[in-house]
């Protein structure tokens, strides 16, 4: 499994931070392309673009939660038992891929947590951070630990 690096990641964040808002279905225009052409995008779009270019093109991500969730299960990575292990990350440099699975033809939700906090692109707020226990949150029903550099 291709490391990802965390620097470029948060870099591409800071970018995108409070900046690029949220649109259900909207990805960025090219997946490689400068956080600064992306006007609107929405969670899975977000990680998908974020893993992509923090691994240089290495990890590609498809498109979607669910789609997301499955990769994730599918490649094996290391899953935790309990949405409360993410706060581990507080002091480490781990990286956490979240998962929310869609209830009652909502649609789901994906985010990442570093540190104790999110990286993701929601409703309320587009681009942006949260402490990884927000309440919303808690729903989480999947969490991965990703490799990192």
């Amino acid at each position: 499994m291709v490391p990802v690096n965390l620097k470029k990641l948060t870099r591409l964040y800071t970018k995108m931070y409070k900046r690029v808002r949220y649109k259900l279905g909207a990805k960025a225009p090219r997946i490689d392309c400068d956080p600064s052409e992306i006007k609107r995008i929405d969670c899975s779009g977000f990680v998908r673009y974020l893993i992509y270019n923090a691994t240089g093109g290495k990890l590609v991500l498809p498109d979607g939660s669910w789609k997301q969730r499955e990769w994730c299960r599918e490649n094996k990575l290391h899953e935790l038992l309990y949405y409360a292990d993410v706060s581990y990350a507080k002091s480490d440099n781990r990286l956490f891929i979240c998962f929310i699975r869609p209830r009652f033809l909502r649609t789901g939700h994906v985010w990442l947590v570093i540190r104790g906090v999110t990286l993701e692109s929601h409703s309320r707020a587009g681009v942006n951070s949260r402490p990884w226990n927000t309440k919303s949150l808690r729903k989480c029903d999947a969490a991965y630990e990703l490799p990192v550099v």
